[in-house]
């Protein structure tokens, strides 16, 4: 039997699916939706919308109206296409990497509180001079340090076109910024984005998983991550037995090793703990426990 055959599998994918397929959306989607969508309903209301949402210097006095600190990274240049443009595609191409290395929630919540440091810096910086900032630079700039980060080889191309490694990225972003808050004279935010940046460095370099609480060492990149997690599990398979408890969260069994009645406690356990705290919740060696099972369910079926 196949693993849709399920009665309860079958239950909590229909569940899922009458509640929300809002959740099943990644969060670099939901972001720019949002974004976009604000831009649109600021037209209409003859850009109201945005003057509220925007960051003030003298907000970091106003308690009343410390929402800004937030709203501002979802507000936009009205007048410039090219800033909300430029900024959602960033956050396309080096965002979804990332929301695929950390998850949903710690991607998002990473995200919003990179808006927030980065606003709440600017303003402390600039309280009491006749500016105002807006954007989602401060939160885009810490994406663009965490990608190069994970991914310091990962070929990206400047203006879309020059070939460069992320790491370089990285570093030309930074300087970038730098150089220009200190001598340029344009109309952009940059100490914002060296903020963003900055939090991006705290946040790679504790270890920290925000949703969880917990600090830990600083991270690897992702391509020295995989090779070590795969010798890992070769490892653990190598070692583990069929007296390994099914019921354990942290020890999976590699599933090519269990007898046929085995690999049906182990999607079980795998099952329930999906039904009870989510797919996201599943790890990359029960998900292939998932496929694996369901092509030899196929096979005993025949």
């Amino acid at each position: 039997m196949s693993l849709s055959d399920r009665d309860y599998y079958d239950e909590e994918e229909r569940r899922e699916s009458k509640v929300s397929r809002f959740n099943s959306w990644s969060a670099v989607l939901i972001v720019i939706l949002l974004n976009v969508g604000l831009y649109f309903l600021n037209q209409l209301t003859g850009d109201q919308l945005f003057a509220r949402m925007t960051l003030y210097s003298q907000t970091i006095g106003e308690p009343l109206h410390w929402y800004q600190f937030l709203t501002y990274g979802f507000a936009h240049n009205p007048n410039d296409f090219m800033h909300i443009l430029c900024n959602m595609l960033a956050l396309f191409f080096l965002g979804v990497p990332v929301e695929r290395r950390y998850g949903k929630r710690e991607f998002l919540t990473f995200y919003l509180l990179a808006i927030v440091f980065s606003g709440v810096a600017w303003g402390v910086l600039n309280y009491g001079a006749p500016v105002a900032i807006l954007g989602a630079s401060g939160g885009v700039s810490a994406i663009v340090i965490l990608f190069a980060f994970n991914y310091p080889r990962s070929i990206v191309y400047l203006m879309g076109i020059i070939p460069i490694p992320a790491w370089l990225l990285g570093v030309l972003f930074v300087v970038g910024d730098a150089y220009q808050a200190t001598h340029g004279f344009d109309n952009i935010a940059h100490d914002a984005h060296l903020f963003g940046a900055a939090f991006a460095c705290l946040y790679y370099l504790s270890g920290i998983e925000i949703t969880r609480l917990r600090f830990g060492a600083p991270r690897r990149s992702a391509s020295n991550r995989s090779a070590k997690s795969r010798k890992e599990e070769y490892r653990k398979f190598r070692l583990r037995t069929h007296s390994t408890p099914i019921d354990d969260d942290s020890t999976v069994a590699n599933p090519r090793y269990m007898s046929f009645e085995r690999l049906k406690a182990e999607v079980d356990r795998i099952l329930k703990k999906y039904s009870e705290t989510g797919k996201d919740s599943l790890t990359e060696l029960e998900r292939e426990t998932l496929e694996y099972a369901s092509e030899e369910y196929q096979k005993h079926k025949r």
